[in-house]
């Protein structure tokens, strides 16, 4: 999941109409379901997803409470300001505290 390839397929995936415009994660995780899978998430899925957003942004937001500052693999600027979660097999990127995903 970390070769630059993919990495860039999902960036590009966030950044289509159809994700961007979607202002919750919820939204967006129907949307990469529907674009990826031709198919609608299961509420299991969205359930599922949703809860590894909320885990991955507590473990970022106790990491750099800590002092922690670490790279994110997926980006050039510290993930003291981004963090990256994978939803389903798909990197996709909130900003921190903002609930809005970006794709670069």
């Amino acid at each position: 999941m970390n070769d630059p390839f993919l990495a860039e397929q999902a960036r590009n995936l966030v950044a289509r109409r159809e994700v961007a415009h979607e202002r919750s994660p919820s939204g967006r995780i129907r949307a990469i379901y529907q674009l990826v899978h031709g198919r609608a998430a299961t509420a299991d899925e969205l359930s599922l997803a949703l809860r590894f957003i909320e885990e991955q942004m507590y473990s970022m937001s106790v990491r750099l409470s800590a002092g922690g500052e670490g790279e994110s693999p997926f980006r050039s600027r510290p993930a003291r300001t981004k963090a990256s979660t994978a939803v389903s097999g798909q990197r996709v990127f909130f900003t921190a505290g903002t609930g809005r995903s970006r794709g670069s």
